[in-house]
């Protein structure tokens, strides 16, 4: 009888000291980049799908490499490829610079393969978990007794939230009938919810045309009478309503929804109540904002995302409910396989989410808010919103820019608009102007659309930029933007 072959064990073994000169080797790459964090720019050059993957390689290498060299191809071919989001220009999207001390705990996380499961492997993990969670509802002011999941962002928890909404209230067993065990199900939702709300009714089943977009008031907020409107208009019409979002910091305009006034319609027609908090929730933690968020302790799920503005490395989102039962009832499933897996004496975490194994995502979260403390957070977040709204005042006294909105937290929508110059080419040099920053690589802010025109959009959750950086990425814009104008008014004077 042929035996089969021991393999070698030798063959995957790295010595410890070859570890540690490839992890000071690393850190030093991290501290170079963190000593001149605007040395490179917020953009990386331009570079081909085929100039990358030459750089990279086309196939996998048969024979190994040393992994020191290994390591300083991709300091001189990935790093310089990608965004540079330690740069205090970073204000678009709601993009956030990196703690470096929490992205280093991810290495010695996965290199010890630390990871939340059943309790009997992994409690420490586990609490960990358990601890962030509750943490973050006492900051965002949500009840400190809420079990937290933590997922890869916000994107995920909000899916959980409505996953969690469609079984509690479909009233019918979801997981064995799916959706079509009764009639329609129907999600509401403002028309600046972000747009993962959509992508999870599609992921879940529900439907996108099941997804009722809410107009806004005058200020980018839901409008409940419009809400209860469409509530009635669909149980009239055989569907059965189960779940509003209210939106704690829109994308589009940082607005936050009437949250309270929210929870009364769903309250009084038995609808789930998730509020997506994944940009905005933590604001609360600036006392002058925290009455926009009276409400939100009544939801039943709450979305919030540290590697957002807690500045939390990816990935670290946390969907928070009130009742955890409420995710088991979602995705508990127990295979024969895994049936010796649970534990009498504490929690198993795998219960209450889809992925059966996840990296402990939760840890670098409490490393964060314990090397600074949860003060540090709040006056930064006070800072930010303190950016905004001198932004805006600022930009109503410059002829040449025209905010749109009353910033609520920290994101700011205006448009360059120098006087004498039509709205027509107002709104195509606004449409240009991102692409011109880009290319020059010192300041990133968003193109974007309010009331259906072209604005350049700035969201402050960097907490590198300053009230300099502030004023020099205006200058750039004004540069840039005087630049187009002046070539359209000369295209206009040439017909």
């Amino acid at each position: 009888m042929t035996m089969p072959g021991t393999p070698d064990p030798h063959h995957l073994h790295v010595d410890p000291e070859d570890v540690r000169k490839f992890g000071h080797r690393m850190v030093d790459i991290v501290v170079e980049h963190l000593a001149d964090p605007g040395g490179r720019p917020v953009y990386p050059p331009p570079r081909t799908p085929a100039e990358a993957a030459a750089l990279l390689g086309r196939t996998p290498p048969w024979e190994g490499s040393d992994p020191m060299a290994l390591l300083e191809r991709l300091r001189r071919d990935l790093v310089p490829a990608s965004a540079n989001f330690l740069h205090p220009g970073i204000m678009a999207w709601v993009a956030a610079t990196p703690l470096p001390l929490p992205g280093l705990l991810d290495g010695l996380l996965g290199a010890l393969r630390i990871f939340p499961h059943a309790w009997k492997l992994t409690p420490g993990s586990i609490q960990m978990e358990l601890t962030v969670g509750r943490w973050l509802a006492q900051m965002v002011g949500f009840p400190d007794d809420a079990f937290g999941y933590v997922t890869t962002g916000g994107t995920m928890a909000n899916l959980y939230g409505l996953a969690a909404a469609r079984c509690d209230r479909a009233g019918w067993d979801m997981r064995e009938r799916g959706v079509a065990g009764g009639p329609g199900l129907t999600v509401y939702a403002s028309e600046h919810a972000h747009i993962c709300i959509e992508q999870s009714l599609a992921l879940l089943g529900l439907g996108t045309a099941n997804l009722r977009r809410i107009a806004l008031d005058e200020g980018s907020r839901l409008r409940c009478d419009l809400l209860l409107a469409a509530i009635e208009r669909d149980r009239g019409d055989g569907l059965r309503p189960i779940c509003v979002v209210g939106t704690a910091g829109t994308t589009p305009t940082g607005a936050v929804d009437p949250l309270d006034a929210i929870a009364d319609v769903a309250q009084e027609n038995g609808l789930w109540y998730h509020v997506d908090g994944s940009y905005g929730a933590l604001a609360a933690l600036d006392p002058r904002k925290r009455p926009l968020f009276a409400g939100l302790a009544r939801a039943d799920s709450l979305a919030v995302d540290p590697h957002k503005w807690l500045n939390i490395p990816f990935e670290a989102g946390c969907i928070l409910v009130k009742d955890k039962a409420c995710l088991e009832r979602a995705f508990g499933c127990v295979p024969a396989y895994l049936s010796g897996g649970d534990s009498s004496a504490g929690h198993d975490h795998w219960h209450y989410g889809f992925e059966l194994t996840r990296a402990d995502r939760a840890t670098k979260i409490w490393l964060a808010l314990s090397q600074y403390g949860v003060r540090a957070f709040a006056d930064m977040v006070s800072a930010h919103n303190d950016l905004a709204a001198g932004l805006h005042g600022l930009l109503l006294l410059d002829p040449d820019f025209e905010p749109v909105h009353v910033p609520s937290l920290s994101v700011l929508c205006f448009r360059y608009a120098p006087r004498g110059l039509p709205d027509h080419a107002v709104d195509r040099v606004n449409g240009r102007i991102e692409g011109q920053l880009n290319a020059r690589g010192r300041v990133a802010v968003a193109g974007s659309a309010f009331r259906g025109r072209p604005v350049l959009r700035v969201c402050f959750v960097n907490h590198r930029t300053s009230w300099a950086d502030v004023l020099a990425a205006v200058e750039e814009i004004r540069e840039v933007g005087k630049g187009l104008a002046d070539a359209s008014r000369r295209e206009a004077a040439a017909v």
